[in-house]
C-alpha cells in the first residue's frame, strides 16, 4: 500500500532491478501508462497493485514475471495485454473491466489461470458506414500459442443482447448512418484440444462493445476509438430511512456514474414482490459489476454498473424482493430487479462492531453529537483513521460512537474497517 490513493498520475517506468510490487502498491491512483522493459527483472505483482487507475494502450510482461495477483489491473482502459512466461500465476480478475480487445497468450502450458480474468471488458470503436458490417471486422482478436509452437486464433462468439442492429449469420444490419448499436460477446470454443477449452473457459472474457457508425460520405476514421462508452445517466442512492433528522449529503454520497445504458424490448416478467423483512438490507451497493433489470428473471437489462474502488459504488434502495423462474431471491430497486447474490452486493451499513475505521469518502465525511447526525461536530479528511467505542442502529442504518463521544455513519462507501 506504498502509494494507495495518492492521486499519482502520468507515466510510470519500472526499474529493471525492481522484483516484486506489493498488493494494492498504486491502488486507486491516475497513473496512465507502465514501463516494464525487456531486462525487468519483475517476478510478481500483487493483488490490486494498479486497481483503479487510467491505464491505457499495452500490457507486455517480462519472462521473469511468476505471479499477477487478484484483479492487479482491474477498473482501467487497458487495451491490449500479451502474457509470455514460463511458471506465471494470473490470479481472479486480474485484468476486469477495462477496453481489453486484443489478448496473446504464449506458453500455455508455463501459465497458471484463474477465474475471470478478462471479465466485464468494454470498448467502443469507430467503423465507416457500410450497409452491413461483419463481425470479423469489429470482433476481439484472442490468440493462443502453446508450447509446440502451435498458435489458435479463438474467432467463435456468442453474440448477444444486440442494440440498434440487426445480427444474423456473423453480419449486423439495419443501422442507420452516424448512428451507434452495441452488442455483447462472449468466445466460445468447440475444439477437442482439452486445454484450449480450459483456457478460453478460465478467461471468462466479455465484451460490452459499442459501435459508432459514420457518415455515408465520411471518410473511414484512422483505427479505433477507446473509451469505455458508459457515461448514462444513473442515479445516487438516497436514504430515506426513518432515522430522524440527518443530513442526507452526509449519509449517501452522490455516487459516480459507472453505468451503461441497453435500450429495452422484452416486457417484464410477471412477479409478486414481497415487502422487505428484517433479514434483509435496506441498502445495498455493488462489489463487482451488475446489471438492472426489468424482469426478475435478469433476462432485460436496462443499466450496467461497473465494479469499481468502493467508495465509488453504485448504492442501491431495498423496495421489495422476488423470485426468478428458478427460485433466485432479487432485490427490488428503483427501476427493475437486481441480484441478491452476496458475491456481487453487499449491505451498504457495517452491522457489527470494530475498534478503528478509516475515512475514505473522496471529501470527507462530518462527526456529529448525536446518533441521528443532526448536530454537527466537525469534518473528518479522507485517509483519516478514528478510534471507535461502539455501534448504534438509528431505523434501517448504523452509527459508530467514537471514543470523543461524536457520531459518524456507518456507510461503508464513506469509511472502512482498519
Amino acid at each position: 500500500m506504498a502509494f494507495y490513493g495518492n492521486n499519482l498520475s502520468g507515466k510510470l517506468v519500472i526499474p529493471d532491478k525492481l522484483k516484486t510490487i506489493s498488493n494494492e502498491a498504486f491502488y486507486d491512483n491516475q497513473l496512465s501508462s507502465i514501463t516494464i522493459s525487456s531486462d525487468s527483472q519483475l517476478e510478481s505483482i500483487g493483488s490490486l497493485a494498479f486497481y483503479d487507475n487510467d491505464l491505457t494502450g499495452d500490457l507486455v510482461f517480462p519472462s521473469t514475471l511468476n505471479l499477477i495477483g487478484s484483479s492487479a489491473f482491474a477498473i482501467n482502459n487497458i487495451k491490449n495485454v500479451h502474457l509470455t512466461a514460463g511458471g506465471t500465476s494470473v490470479n481472479d480478475y486480474a485484468f476486469a473491466d477495462n477496453n481489453i480487445t486484443n489478448i496473446q497468450i504464449d506458453n500455455t502450458g508455463g501459465i497458471e489461470l484463474g477465474w475471470g480474468i478478462f471479465d466485464a471488458q468494454q470498448a467502443e470503436t469507430d467503423v465507416p458506414y457500410s450497409m452491413q458490417i461483419p463481425l470479423k471486422k469489429i470482433q476481439p482478436t484472442i490468440t493462443i500459442n502453446n508450447d509446440d509452437g502451435q498458435t489458435t486464433t479463438v474467432d467463435k462468439f456468442d453474440i448477444k443482447n444486440t442494440s440498434g442492429a440487426t445480427y444474423d449469420n456473423s453480419i449486423f444490419t439495419d443501422f442507420a448512418p452516424n448512428s451507434k448499436f452495441s452488442y455483447f460477446l462472449m468466445p466460445t470454443t468447440n475444439s477437442s484440444d482439452t486445454m484450449l477449452v480450459n483456457i478460453v473457459d478460465q478467461l471468462g472474457y466479455t465484451l460490452a462493445q459499442t459501435i459508432n457508425v459514420g457518415d455515408v460520405d465520411a471518410t473511414p476514421p484512422p483505427g479505433t476509438g477507446g473509451g469505455n462508452g458508459n457515461n448514462g445517466n444513473g442515479e445516487s442512492g438516497t436514504d430515506n430511512s426513518n432515522s430522524g433528522n440527518q443530513n442526507p449529503s452526509q449519509e449517501l454520497p452522490t455516487t459516480p456514474d459507472n453505468s451503461s445504458t441497453t435500450p429495452i424490448s422484452q416486457p417484464e416478467a410477471e412477479v409478486t414482490v414481497k415487502p422487505v423483512s428484517k433479514r434483509i438490507p435496506a441498502y445495498v451497493y455493488n462489489k463487482r459489476t451488475i446489471r438492472l433489470h426489468r424482469n426478475a428473471n435478469l433476462t432485460s437489462p436496462v443499466k450496467t454498473y461497473r465494479q469499481t474502488a468502493r467508495r465509488h459504488a453504485k448504492t442501491f434502495k431495498i423496495i421489495g424482493t422476488a423470485k426468478s423462474t428458478n427460485g433466485a431471491l432479487r432485490y427490488r430497486v428503483k427501476g427493475g430487479y437486481i441480484t441478491a447474490s452476496k458475491k456481487h452486493v453487499a449491505n451498504l451499513y457495517y452491522q457489527s462492531h470494530t475498534t478503528r475505521i478509516r475515512v475514505i469518502a473522496d471529501k470527507g465525511i462530518n462527526q456529529y453529537k448525536d446518533a441521528k447526525l443532526a448536530k454537527r461536530a466537525g469534518h473528518v479528511k479522507r485517509g483519516k483513521v478514528l478510534r471507535v467505542k461502539k455501534l448504534a442502529k438509528v431505523g434501517n442504518v448504523t452509527r459508530y460512537q467514537l471514543t470523543n463521544g461524536n457520531y459518524i455513519t456507518g456507510n461503508k462507501t464513506m469509511v472502512m474497517w482498519r
